[in-house]
């Protein structure tokens, strides 16, 4: 009979008794979301290192091939390289030396 005549009296009522039957059903601490939150971005960051890490690994492996089965496309590749690095750092007069450190440092 309780129950019934707190129901009849109306819907501020019926809130108050559902706060009371169940007061922590959905509720979280904002503590555990902002560590859950974080833990999710590590994670993510996690695995875009991991995947750029092996896309990189990919790209070298690839690179590696081609130049074996290509040498005349491997030369032309380095030169191009080359050029695109001269029109960047032209300004600093690098020696060939240099460059070609600089471009093999970018596959390595």
């Amino acid at each position: 009979m309780a129950l019934a005549g707190r129901l009849s009296s109306g819907k501020s009522s019926i809130l108050g008794l559902c706060r009371q039957v169940a007061p922590s059903v959905g509720l979280r601490s904002a503590s555990t979301d902002s560590f859950t939150k974080r833990e999710r971005g590590e994670e993510t960051a996690h695995f875009k290192r991991e995947e750029a890490r092996m896309l990189k690994e990919l790209l070298n492996k690839v690179k590696k091939s081609a130049d074996e089965g290509d040498s005349e496309g491997a030369a032309a590749h380095k030169k191009a390289d080359t050029e695109a690095l001269k029109k960047i750092v032209g300004k600093y007069n690098m020696s060939e030396t240099d460059l070609d450190a600089v471009v093999a440092w970018k596959y390595a």
